[in-house]
């Protein structure tokens, strides 16, 4: 899902081989993603269909890298293109879901789904698989520590580690949905390490990690993938 529509194909002219690296999508998030619908069967999933060089759809929209160098330089009216064509109708989809639920006096759990690198400038970073939420959720708390618990037993020699490698309240969809439904809202975000996407076992992982999240499932869960 590293996909540039054929009108921006030419922003990316003599420099196609970065579509296929980290810095155009979450390398092995989609195959996670589509395992999750699967075992899971949330009662609702979405997932990005654009490169994020071409507009971040996980970036709030005056966040700096909403656009990236391919897209920076456009005008206001291009890059409102952009916005109304995919960012806006992501967003909107999947607020308007957990609009409707919460107003029937559900939970909601959605689970946001990204990949990092195994390295980066020249650090290595220490997991196999990071669970990101904001700690002062009661919520993503509890969701969190059981999902954590249940990845024990499924997979025991897995690293997992908390709001690693990234703050689970940095910038990022499920920190301007907590804000947007304080009370029924709990929005993690899995970050498998990337390097599992060229593993023999890819397979086999994915469904323990979708087997773990079962034992944890809600009474409505949504699932989601924009970082591709």
């Amino acid at each position: 899902m590293n996909t540039v529509p054929a009108k921006y194909n030419s922003f990316f002219k003599g420099r196609e081989p970065v579509l296929s690296t980290h810095r155009a999508y979450d390398i092995g998030a989609l195959e996670l993603y589509e395992t999750l619908v699967q075992k899971l069967n949330p009662d609702y999933c979405l997932k990005g269909e654009v490169s994020r060089l071409l507009i971040e759809l996980n970036r709030s929209l005056h966040h700096p890298q909403l656009f990236s160098e391919f897209t920076k330089s456009l005008n206001k009216e291009e890059k409102e293109e952009l916005i109304a064509n995919y960012y806006r109708p992501y967003r909107t989809e999947i607020e308007n879901f957990i609009t409707s639920n919460i107003k029937s006096n559900f939970n909601i759990l959605h689970i946001s789904v990204h990949s990092f690198t195994n390295e980066l400038n020249g650090i290595k970073r220490n997991a196999d698989l990071g669970i990101l939420y904001d700690p002062k959720s009661a919520l993503e708390k509890e969701y969190v520590r059981n999902y954590k618990n249940e990845l024990s037993m499924h997979l025991p020699s897995f690293r997992v580690r908390l709001n690693y490698p990234y703050l689970g309240t940095a910038d990022g969809f499920t920190s301007h949905l907590r804000k947007k439904f304080p009370q029924q809202y709990a929005g993690i975000e899995l970050e498998l390490n990337n390097t599992y996407a060229a593993a023999e076992n890819f397979r086999e992982i994915q469904m323990k990690l979708g087997k773990a999240l079962v034992s944890v499932r809600p009474k409505t869960i949504i699932l989601s993938s924009q970082a591709l």
